[in-house]
């Protein structure tokens, strides 16, 4: 690994960030990369040595640090504070752009004092930027506070209810939540609950078995059944009655769901929402220890509909 001319860290901490699968950076008080490891520089540095260079020239290609270009630094932050700090940008790569968390460690030397950072980035497969059109784009604060909220409840088996009118995009990020979680590889299930009528809507919702009551001749899957492992997306959660939605709040509970005379199963719950649901989350949602989040698509922010789909702030 190369080194830069300028006060060289110890070589066993060079050696050690080498080894990691991950990209990892190590900078001074300055900015300045004083050593980069091999999954860094096949990520980010292309056919250029990054060693040297200034980390926002290297990721932003800016000319100044990025809390002075706009955005949040976690390496200015973590000066004020003495602590670890996480942020989530959008960074260029020879691939193009893409949001990734960064997780920045100080490192003292014997007096004390801060003296470098290791910084650890971790791609947010989820999201590009403007220039991909496979996946969620956008670029503006709002789209990024989204992306933050995603990454934060997707590891969880938190009950996520999302609101915004319609085309902002919920079902994209509910769809994003799931493809971010460790449950990403089983069924992401979507139930239109506008479409679903009152008298069927718990034989549909949670199955059941054969004998289970009279005229129940075969079994029926439910399709809480179906996502079991996965994530259960509940569209339009405010088009339903209230009895329909009283049935909806054992899905976003954390205890096993069953059919009638069959074993427990379940799955993390998604809901989604054009309306002001306040019941769905004081009476429903909250008891699976939900996040609310909101899209928004005001046009005169986001003329775009996939960046309009990007805003959002957090009710939870």
């Amino acid at each position: 690994m190369a080194i830069a001319a300028v006060a060289p860290p110890l070589p066993e901490l060079v050696s050690f960030l080498e080894q990691l699968p991950e990209p990892h950076i190590l900078c001074d008080r300055e900015y300045r990369i004083l050593a980069a490891n091999a999954a860094y520089r096949k990520q980010c540095g292309g056919s250029r040595n990054v060693v040297g260079r200034s980390c926002f020239e290297v990721s932003h290609r800016y000319a100044v640090p990025c809390d002075r270009a706009g955005e949040s630094c976690p390496l200015a932050r973590s000066l004020d504070s003495g602590q670890r700090e996480r942020v989530l940008h959008l960074h260029h790569t020879p691939s193009g752009e893409a949001y990734e968390n960064i997780e920045l460690t100080p490192l003292r030397d014997a007096t004390g004092e801060v003296a470098y950072f290791i910084e650890k980035l971790e791609p947010l497969p989820i999201a590009r930027g403007a220039d991909n059109a496979k996946s969620l784009s956008g670029s503006s604060p709002a789209f990024t506070r989204l992306l933050h909220l995603v990454a934060r409840v997707a590891p969880s088996d938190a009950s996520v209810l999302l609101q915004g009118e319609s085309g902002t995009g919920k079902e994209l990020v509910a769809q994003a939540i799931h493809d971010a979680s460790r449950r990403a590889a089983r069924p992401f299930v979507v139930v239109d609950c506008s479409g679903l009528p009152e008298t069927l809507f718990e034989s549909e919702l949670f199955g059941h078995e054969r004998g289970a009551f009279t005229g129940a001749a075969a079994r029926k899957p439910g399709l809480i059944e179906a996502a079991s492992g996965g994530t259960l997306f509940l569209d339009e959660v405010g088009d339903m009655s209230s009895a329909c939605r009283s049935s909806c709040c054992a899905c976003s509970k954390p205890e096993p769901i069953a059919a009638w005379g069959a074993s427990n199963c379940g799955a993390p719950t998604c809901a989604s929402s054009r309306r002001r649901t306040g019941h769905w989350r004081n009476g429903c949602a909250t008891a699976g220890s939900a996040r609310t989040c909101t899209t928004d698509s005001t046009p005169s922010r986001f003329p775009c509909r996939r960046c309009a789909s990007a805003a959002a702030t957090c009710r939870s």
